[in-house]
């Protein structure tokens, strides 16, 4: 039972890690080449990359998931309002 479960966790982790992999060269993509998309798609879009990239990171490599909902729930507003920030400063 154990080692189904770290076989499970193993799985899930690397997983998880190809996907900020691939994601973090989505990122590039958009930022570095101009022709794919305009400056004004592609930086929402790359702060959208960069909180689901931090969600995933907080949530299962800190192991978030494991805690209250209420903590759960101030990370999600906290990841949301400094996106929010963001665009808006860039926007300005």
């Amino acid at each position: 039972m154990i080692q189904k479960n770290l076989h499970r966790k193993l799985w899930t982790d690397c997983s998880i890690w190809a996907l900020l992999a691939a994601v973090t060269l989505l990122s590039y993509a958009l930022g570095d080449v101009p022709e794919l998309i305009t400056w004004q798609w592609s930086t929402p879009l790359i702060v959208a990359l960069s909180l689901i990239k931090c969600r995933l990171v907080v949530m299962h490599f800190m192991e978030v998931n494991h805690a209250s909902r209420a903590l759960r729930l101030v990370f999600d507003g906290w990841l949301v309002a400094v996106a929010g920030g963001i665009l808006v400063l860039l926007r300005a």
